[in-house]
């Protein structure tokens, strides 16, 4: 069972009030079913604050949303590496811009398994990932040479995070784990924050083996 703590406050970017992580920064941004079911499912760590952490995460988003054809039921309007490109770059702007910092990887292999040879998707999104990054930024202050070898660090970190997320589904059917991020989904932008104050806390618990999810507004009167 994975329970955690959210609370319900203002998007200090966007103005508006959402669901986030009790300890999330806060620059984060308020987050929906979707968000929250990516924090839980596919992140390894408390904080998603650290690039090599999000980096991961992609990599079970691997397992979690293209192993178990939760994507191409979802979002088959796009390519999966168009998907992942658009975080990478994202994530690669941050760290061109000096205001994110990658932890160099260790060394990693290709990842490989009975659903496909994921090497192929991880590529087509690195290389998609620099185009927009290139679109994006100004050429003479930037070097596409780094950016590539910061790609192919963020890479080697998806790698690890798809082999994680192997080991910590390791007893979980595919189709657990597709049916468990949609219940997330579903739960969290299901809830009427019509009246909800600012500050309100909510814990979410959710069994990915049985695929169980539920939620409880904390009444603020509890210890």
């Amino acid at each position: 069972m994975i329970t955690r703590k959210l609370v319900y406050r203002e998007d200090s970017e966007h103005g508006i009030s959402g669901w986030f992580l009790k300890d999330a920064p806060s620059s984060f941004n308020a987050s929906n079913g979707r968000m929250i079911a990516h924090d839980i499912l596919e992140h390894f760590a408390d904080t998603t604050e650290h690039v090599h952490d999000e980096c991961q995460a992609l990599g079970a988003y691997i397992l979690t949303r293209l192993d178990t054809e939760y994507y191409y039921e979802k979002f088959s309007i796009y390519q999966p590496y168009e998907a992942l490109a658009s975080e990478l770059a994202s994530l690669l702007r941050g760290i061109m811009e000096d205001y994110a910092h990658l932890k160099e990887p260790p060394r990693t292999y290709r990842i490989s398994t009975k659903h496909g040879d994921h090497e192929e998707t991880l590529i087509k999104a690195s290389q998609k990932a620099l185009i927009l990054w290139r679109e994006e930024c100004d050429e003479e202050y930037q070097d596409p040479n780094i950016a590539k070898r910061y790609l192919n660090q963020m890479i080697a970190w998806m790698r690890i995070g798809y082999r994680r997320a192997l080991r910590r589904y390791a007893e979980v059917p595919l189709f657990r784990i597709s049916e468990t991020f949609d219940l997330i989904t579903k739960r969290i932008d299901q809830i009427d924050t019509y009246d909800l104050i600012e500050g309100q806390e909510m814990i979410l618990s959710v069994s990915p083996k049985t695929a169980e999810v539920s939620a409880r507004l904390i009444d603020y009167y509890e210890d």
